[in-house]
């Protein structure tokens, strides 16, 4: 479901948010080590806390991608709608982390792709979600 650009569609708001999929080392070569990104971390019924992830294809048979952002409300547009439909979800939160701890995530979870989460609008790229 790629576009041109191999980016895909993830919102359906005025500016449209996009996820552009990297291997995670490629995203760790693209970004300093010293800069945040918002998580999304869901809740399980058992109490049980884990990384918000996605499937890279529909053809994937495991979630494959941890969905990153450097703006909070592009994150949360995309988990919004999972949140609401996954019955096992007890409750959902979003984080700030530093690189350095993704690639902590990427390892424990064994997880192989990142999902950065665009708007294409401005952005300082502070991760603070100011523009």
């Amino acid at each position: 479901m790629d576009d041109e650009d191999g980016e895909t569609p993830a919102g359906g708001g005025e500016e449209k948010t996009m996820v552009v999929l990297l291997r995670a080392e490629e995203f760790a070569q693209q970004h300093e080590a010293s800069k945040t990104f918002y998580v999304g971390f869901l809740q399980a019924k058992n109490d049980t806390w884990f990384p918000f992830c996605v499937a890279s294809s529909p053809d994937k048979p495991r979630l494959d991608t941890l969905c990153v952002s450097t703006r909070y409300a592009c994150l949360d547009e995309l988990m919004k709608p999972y949140v609401e439909r996954l019955s096992s979800v007890k409750n959902s939160m979003i984080h700030l982390v530093y690189e350095e701890e993704i690639e902590n995530l990427l390892a424990s979870y064994g997880i192989e792709y990142i999902g950065y989460v665009e708007d294409g609008g401005d952005s300082c790229g502070c991760g603070c979600g100011c523009h």
